[in-house]
């Protein structure tokens, strides 16, 4: 594993994000598509609750 730290952006449920990780780009992006995923499966199951509850 390389211990650079790289900067990236992310989209998670319609907002931009920008992370620093030592971890691979690939990784960073399954991780941020994996929360998106949950995020809209929780707002399709109560989509009148706020989104920062």
């Amino acid at each position: 594993m390389n211990n650079e730290t790289k900067t990236i952006k992310v989209y998670i449920f319609g907002s931009e994000y920008t992370l620093k990780a030592e971890a691979e780009n690939g990784d960073i992006y399954k991780i941020a598509e994996y929360v998106d995923k949950k995020m809209r499966e929780i707002h399709a199951f109560r989509p009148n609750r706020p989104l920062h509850q």
